[in-house]
Formats: structure tokens, sequence, C-alpha cells
């Protein structure tokens, strides 16, 4: 992966899509690719923030890991999307961990360094970033009310379809990116109700469960479930 091929993942990602064609090709020269295989730590909870990060394959998880040890999911990050961003531009370290969810993974890294001697040297730079960080901001806010002020079965159809798929198509298979006890915490649920959950939307044949692995087979009925309609 080179420059050619940096500066059109950026294209796609909505942080970077106010800015001019020129600046692009600057941010992509100072991009540095990174792959990533299942369970593969990109940055620790705790570690100084010395660089944000834009996914280019695969799923990213991010969590927090409690004083108990125990993990909690705060979102999943999917290609074009970026993350680790707040805590570079606050100069404060991570506060939560993010971990490759998939098999094969993809990140392209912008260093703290020359990502901000690029912002000094192009003052026009700046404005078109926040610009991207609006539009970013406005679809985690959609977002998060998509899966909030909804019964269980809405915010488990909508996470199916939103995170999980990207978008309802018949016969796609996905596989979980986190266990179900974190997917339950994740939806505000128990482990059990969200086995309920999913074991009904089996059996009225909208999705097929295998293990991990999840297949939509009635995305007409799922969306509806989701009132995404």
């Amino acid at each position: 992966m080179g420059t050619p091929e940096f500066t059109e993942a950026i294209a796609f990602c909505p942080l970077f899509q106010a800015c001019r064609a020129d600046d692009r090709g600057r941010i992509a020269a100072i991009a540095q690719a990174r792959t990533h295989r299942r369970g593969d730590v990109i940055f620790g909870q705790g570690e100084p923030a010395d660089a944000f990060y834009l996914v280019t394959e695969g799923v990213v998880r991010v969590l927090r890991t409690t004083t108990e040890g125990q993990e909690a999911t705060l979102h999943l990050v999917r290609p074009g999307e970026i993350f680790g961003l707040a805590p570079f531009f606050l100069d404060h370290p991570y506060p939560a961990m993010a971990v490759c969810s998939t098999t094969r993974g993809a990140t392209l890294r912008f260093p703290r360094t020359p990502f901000l001697k690029l912002l000094g040297e192009s003052p026009d730079l700046a404005p078109r970033l926040l610009g991207g960080l609006a539009v970013k901001l406005h679809e985690f806010t959609i977002r998060f009310e998509s899966l909030t002020g909804q019964t269980l079965p809405v915010r488990l159809a909508r996470w199916l379809i939103l995170d999980l798929a990207g978008e309802a198509k018949h016969g796609t298979t996905h596989e979980l990116p986190m266990s179900k006890r974190n997917l339950a915490a994740l939806l505000g649920a128990t482990p059990e109700t969200l086995s309920r959950a999913l074991r009904r939307l089996a059996e009225e044949g909208v999705i097929r469960i295998g293990g991990k692995r999840i297949t939509l087979l009635d995305p007409e009925r799922l969306n509806e479930i989701a009132e995404l309609d």
C-alpha cells in the first residue's frame, strides 16, 4: 500500500472529505500503514496518544478494562472511520484500548509530530478538519440515539444492520467481533436477554446463528424490526 492508495483511503474518511486534494496528498505522505491480526493491540489503555488511526480493512474494537478486569466495549470502528483522535488533540493518554477484532485488519497511523507540523504549515487545513469532525459528531449522535431509548429487539436489529453488517443484504454472513457478553453490555442488556432476543430472531427465520457467525436471512424483516424503513 503506497501513497496513492493512502490518498484514496483518506478521501473516503469523513474527517478529511472537506480537505482539498493537495491537502489529502500531504496527509497521505505522513501516514504509516499497519497490518493487524485478530487480537493485536493497536494501542493500550493509558498509553500516550502519540497518533490517531484510520481503519482501511477489518474491524477495530475500542474497549475499556475496569478495575475488576472486565472488558466494556465502547464502539466498533470500520473501514473509513477513525479512532484515537480526541486524546491525540487533547494530548491525553488513550482512555481505552484498541484491538483488531477480525482475522485480518489494516490501519493508517498518523503520528503526532508530523501531523501537527502539517497543521501549522497549512492554516486553512484546521477549519476543514473541523468541518469533517462536525460531520462525524453528527453521525455519532444519530448512531447513539439509534441504540438508546428503544426496546432491546429494536436496538439489536439496528446494531446488526448498522454496526455488524453496515447494511442489510440477504444471505450475507458476519462474524461477531466481540463476545456475546460484551455485546449485551454494549446494548444495555443482560447476556440472558440478548440470547433470548437472538434466539427469537433465529426462530422467526430472520437470522441464522452458528457460533459467532450470523447470517442475515430476511433483511426486509430486520429493517422492519429496526424501524429503519
